[in-house]
């Protein structure tokens, strides 16, 4: 189960590149999400322990930092 928080920002300032939302993720062992696509990018800040993100079957090992 994961424990998360988000905060939505409504109106966005620049057209070409803006911050939609912000929040935090506590995601338990063997989260997943899809398969699947976004319409937009998600940057993640991995705080503490490891996953692995895979696109288009190549696999980026992430861990905490």
């Amino acid at each position: 189960m994961e424990d998360s928080y988000v905060l939505q920002l409504q109106e966005p300032k620049f057209r070409e590149f803006y911050l939609s939302y912000s929040g935090y993720a506590q995601c338990g062992p063997l989260h997943c999400y899809g398969p699947a696509s976004r319409p937009h990018y998600l940057i993640h800040f991995v705080v503490k322990g490891k996953g692995m993100y895979q696109v288009s079957g190549q696999k980026h090992y992430l861990t905490a930092g």
